[in-house]
Formats: C-alpha cells, sequence, structure tokens
C-alpha cells in the first residue's frame, strides 16, 4: 500500500510497473531470507541458538530503523487527518469490498486458500518428514531443505513474473497458481511414495511463495487509494483467521481420519478457491494493462 500511494502519487506507479515492484521485492526477500538464514546457521554453531536470535533481532530493530526513517508518507492522508477515526476507515475497507465484485472475489479466494494452509503447512510436512526419516534432521540439512523450498518459489516468482510482464490477466495468474497448488496438494495426499509426496510438496510450496505478490497486486489494482492500506489490512486479517480457523477443523480431520484426508480436504478447497478466480474477468485495458 505504501510502494502503491508514494509512487502514484509522484505519477510514476502504473499498474504494470507497480506489479513489478512487488514481484522483484518478493524475490529479493527470498534470495536474502536463504542467505540470511545461512549467517543466522552459522552463528548458532559458531557460538549458540540465543545468539543467533539475538542477531537476528538486531537485524529487525535496524530495519525498523531504517524504515522510519526513509518510508515517509509524503502522498498519504491517514484518516485521523482527515477527521476519520478507526470505525469510519474500517466501514471504508468493508464498503470497497462489498461493493467491487472483483474484491469481494479476492476475499473468498483468500479464505478458501488459507483455511487448507495449516493442514498442508504443519500436518504434509510432518507426514513427509516421518516417512522419511528426517526427525532428527541436523542444522545444515534443515538449511538445506528449506533454502531448496526457497529456491523453488525463487523459479515459480520469475516465471510469474515474465507472465505478467507478457500481459497475463492477474486474476487467470492467480487461478493457475492456486490450481497448481491444488495438484501439488493432491499428489502428497494421494500417494504413499516419499518422493512423490516430497514433490507433491515443493509444487505447491513454491506456487505458494509466488503467489502473495501476485494477490497484492491484485488488490492494488481494485482497492480505491483512501482505502488501499486498510483493504490490504482486512486481506491480512482475512488469511490470519481463516488459516486459524482451517488448521483447527482439519487437524480435527487428521486426528479423526488421517493426515492424507486432511491434506485432501485442503487440495479440494484450494480448486474451490482457482475456480473462484479464474471466474474473474480481467480488468478493462483503459483502467489496468492486464489484458
Amino acid at each position: 500500500a505504501w510502494v502503491t500511494d508514494e509512487l502514484k502519487g509522484r505519477g510514476r506507479g502504473d499498474d504494470d510497473e507497480l506489479d513489478r515492484i512487488l514481484i522483484l521485492r518478493h524475490r529479493l526477500g527470498i534470495v536474502v531470507g536463504i542467505v540470511g538464514m545461512f549467517v543466522t546457521l552459522l552463528v548458532a554453531i559458531a557460538g549458540s541458538v540465543r545468539v543467533s536470535l539475538l542477531v537476528s533481532a538486531t537485524g529487525a530493530l535496524a530495519v525498523a530503523a531504517a524504515m522510519a526513517l526513509v518510508m515517509t508518507e509524503d502522498h498519504f492522508t491517514p484518516g485521523s487527518e482527515r477527521g476519520q477515526g478507526f470505525g469510519e476507515t474500517f466501514r471504508e475497507g468493508v464498503r470497497a469490498v462489498r461493493t467491487i465484485p472483483r474484491l469481494r472475489a479476492l476475499v473468498v479466494v483468500l479464505l478458501l486458500l488459507e483455511l487448507g494452509t495449516e493442514a498442508v503447512d504443519r500436518l504434509g510436512y510432518k507426514e513427509f518428514l516421518d516417512r522419511f526419516g528426517l526427525e532428527d534432521q541436523s542444522l545444515i540439512g534443515s538449511w538445506a531443505l528449506f533454502s531448496l523450498l526457497g529456491l523453488a518459489g525463487l523459479t515459480a516468482n520469475l516465471i510469474v513474473g515474465r507472465a505478467l510482464a507478457k500481459g497475463r490477466p492477474i486474476v487467470r495468474v492467480t487461478a493457475v497458481l492456486v490450481a497448481l497448488a491444488s495438484v501439488g496438494a493432491a499428489l502428497a495426499a494421494s500417494t504413499p511414495l516419499v518422493a512423490m509426496i516430497g514433490l507433491g510438496l515443493l509444487v505447491q510450496d513454491s506456487v505458494r511463495e509466488a503467489l502473495w505478490p501476485v494477490i497484492h497486486a491484485w488488490a492494488n489494482r481494485d482497492a480505491p487509494s483512501d482505502a488501499r492500506a486498510t483493504v490490504h489490512s482486512m486481506l491480512g486479517q482475512t488469511a490470519t483467521f481463516s488459516g486459524m480457523a482451517g488448521g483447527l477443523v482439519l487437524g480435527v480431520v487428521a486426528e479423526a481420519v488421517s493426515i492424507r484426508t486432511a491434506i485432501a480436504v485442503a487440495a479440494g478447497l484450494w480448486l474451490l478457491a482457482a475456480l473462484v478466480a479464474a471466474r474473474q474477468r480481467p480488468a478493462p485495458a483503459s483502467t489496468a494493462a492486464e489484458s
């Protein structure tokens, strides 16, 4: 929301440029995350995990200080300065979501997506690690595993960036990514083969990793300027509460039936989300260059 408001306020940020910035920011985050994990891992090996955590916390504080200095709001007027309190600002966001069909659809997509996320992220990897016998994996092995997931997400990010650069509509890219996540989860749920479970988890993880900047770009394109930050906040809250609810319900399913059944239900929820996204019309060329 900050990037969008500031660039558009300076007359520089058309929708395509903002999409590229969001994709690039996400790509950089993956690379820095892999490097950062390795650095903190070396600190943990040389010192201790506590020292590593202190180094990470110090880095986070430094980033916060830099944000306070660099990320000034020169082209956004907070609701408090417009005579609006929290309630009025929140209602603006609700009104925007309620009255703009594609934003309503985005909320539904996010709701369905996050309902299944906890089951796959927690139970899916437990199933894989239990079958593969990696419960006591070393620190280096853990870093290698997370780095592999990061590199897969980076590859998906590059592909998504190229698709958007070619003019593929945001809603279509979203539908394809969520559908691929559904296929990956279904594969992990339907086979006892460790290699295929790992492949399914790798597919769904990488495309979901690449999905977030696309969701943010979708919200940016459709949310009005005065409610954009509120809409992003509402999407975040939707993801949080949906993930909590889905984790509880699918956790019960896993306990009562099996982990694979819970993952299969998540795959079905993601397929519904992909269908909702696929039914949306791309924004007209006059308002967004995504067609």
